[in-house]
């Protein structure tokens, strides 16, 4: 059988065999949701490369089970996704990408919140990745990610939130093989200062990133690149709501980076390695601005920070600013517009520098037939800019889906 049909057959299976020999209850907390889509995308660079551009027309074929239960102190969902990629002309990319989710969010006094989440995700990468901010891969990736948080409001007007994220990534790539770890501690205070200034939060952070990459080289005799970077964040600012529809936020601080790099170059005498470690000090920087209504949405929001990217070897330099606009045109039809810049720079000492602009321009719309059944399609376009070696590759993409989704309560 088409693996399409299996992805499809197996969630109507599911369904059948939860509610096909009784009708669902009503009024539970627990819900589940079943849902199917099909898309299908245009794409003139699918490899996202400068001088072997192939296009090609793909079709998706998705299912996903949703389990979510709400009550007053818990809220907790599982979400298991599969989704079959089929390449009209190049049949040897095609892949079945799959995922499961789950997430646990617990009130234990009236103060005190604490939640847990993981991820797991194992998929194929074409030429370009979004989780990473704008830089390129091309493999297979799995992905597993755990979360720890908590929450307590010392009163009022001050809250602090603290959490623990540990993510661990394999990717395979034609020649290369690469893991990627990072663990994020994060902690922040949050303070109404509307006695002295109306309307406005102060904010406080502290974070500390371990990011770990190891590249292995599978052509020839082989090799290993080994980057480990400590990264510590502290910064200090304030949200304003300057009306009911108008507000800001900016924060702003300094970022230590300490880096060690190791290359090992396998050879007919055995293995001969180099290493070096760097460290700087820089600044950082996240600001932006929302505007809401009744019928459309603005954000624009910039930043500047250290962190983790895939596929570059190590830790880059990251600036980023991005335009979102939703607009709800009737009460069935919704508009959306995205925006965004990001340039992703490193300085190695060991491999070859890192200075690359990302633009990407996102149209699109969503028509929802009824409650369960909706129309979505858009256009994205990709330009990235190799400022090192002065390439530019571009790449456009038009897709088209229609999701259907059925919702039970099964308490």
């Amino acid at each position: 059988m088409n693996p399409c049909c299996r992805v499809l057959l197996a969630v109507f299976l599911a369904a059948e065999a939860v509610f096909g020999f009784r009708p669902p209850a009503a009024g539970g907390p627990t819900e589940l949701v079943p849902r199917i889509s099909i898309r299908e995308e245009y794409n003139d660079n699918i490899l996202f490369s400068k001088d072997n551009k192939k296009k090609d027309l793909l079709t998706i074929a998705s299912g996903s089970i949703r389990v979510e239960r709400k009550t007053e102190r818990l809220n907790s969902a599982v979400d298991i996704r599969a989704g079959q990629k089929v390449y009209a002309d190049y049949r040897d990319l095609n892949t079945l990408d799959t995922s499961a989710s789950a997430n646990l969010d617990f009130r234990v006094t009236e103060r005190l919140t604490m939640g847990v989440s993981g991820a797991w995700t194992e998929d194929s990468l074409r030429g370009y990745d979004e989780d990473t901010d704008g830089l390129r891969l091309n493999g297979d990736r799995e992905r597993l990610n755990v979360s720890l948080s908590g929450g307590y409001n010392f009163s009022e007007t001050g809250r602090a939130d603290i959490s623990l994220d540990m993510e661990r990534t394999d990717i395979q790539e034609p020649l290369e093989k690469e893991r990627l770890e990072e663990k994020r501690f994060s902690l922040n205070y949050s303070h109404d200062l509307s006695r002295i200034w109306n309307n406005t939060t102060g904010l406080l952070g502290l974070n500390y990133v371990q990011y770990v990459s190891e590249i292995r080289g599978l052509g020839g005799l082989g090799y290993l690149q080994e980057y480990d970077s400590d990264i510590w964040q502290f910064t200090v600012g304030y949200s304003k709501e300057l009306t009911e529809l108008l507000s800001y936020y900016v924060q702003t601080g300094i970022s230590y980076t300490d880096t060690r790099e190791t290359v090992t170059q396998n050879t007919f005498f055995g293995p001969l390695s180099s290493r070096s470690g760097a460290d700087s000090l820089g600044t950082v920087v996240v600001a932006g601005i929302t505007y809401k209504t009744l019928y459309y949405d603005v954000a624009l929001s910039f930043s500047h920070d250290v962190g983790g990217g895939s596929g570059t070897n190590g830790a880059v330099e990251r600036t980023s600013a991005a335009f979102d606009l939703t607009g709800r045109l009737t009460e069935e039809f919704r508009a959306t517009l995205n925006a965004s810049w990001r340039l992703n720079q490193n300085d190695r000492n060991t491999g070859d520098d890192l200075d690359e602009l990302t633009l990407t321009l996102q149209p699109g719309f969503r028509y929802e037939i009824n409650d369960d059944l909706y129309l979505s399609a858009g256009y994205r376009f990709i330009s990235r800019e190799n400022r090192r070696n002065d390439t530019l590759t571009e790449g456009n993409l038009v897709y088209f889906e229609v999701t259907r989704q059925f919702n039970y309560d099964i308490d």
